[in-house]
């Protein structure tokens, strides 16, 4: 990689805050922690009323979790309807199917994303 001439500086990049608001786990207020990951959500069935089709938000590990465990529970309901009426679910926006969390969810940590 070339020395983009900035290499020599010491210095911490400002730290992020979890972008999370109106979770349980922080009394419905915005969340006061640190961020660690990037969470990108499909917004189903609402994707061409958002630029790109997706939700980006910054959380922090608690937060991350706890949205996670909601994304797995919305994930088995697809699944269940899959099985139920022997289709895939698909978004009603854009007809990206919805085979599992992993079709309208993905997570990356920061520290990944940064190089770090």
């Amino acid at each position: 990689m070339a020395d983009s001439g900035i290499d020599h500086l010491d210095f911490e990049p400002a730290k992020l805050l979890c972008e999370c608001v109106g979770c349980p786990g922080h009394g419905g207020d915005q969340c006061a922690a640190v961020a660690g990951f990037r969470v990108v959500v499909h917004a189903v069935n609402r994707c061409s009323q958002v630029e790109g089709g997706t939700v980006v938000a910054l959380l922090c590990a608690a937060c991350m979790t706890r949205r996670a465990r909601q994304a797995l529970d919305y994930g088995r309901q697809l699944e269940d309807l899959r099985e139920r009426y022997g289709r895939p679910v698909v978004c009603s926006d854009c007809g990206a199917e919805l085979s599992g969390t992993g079709a309208f969810w993905n997570v990356q940590p920061l520290a990944d994303l940064l190089g770090r």
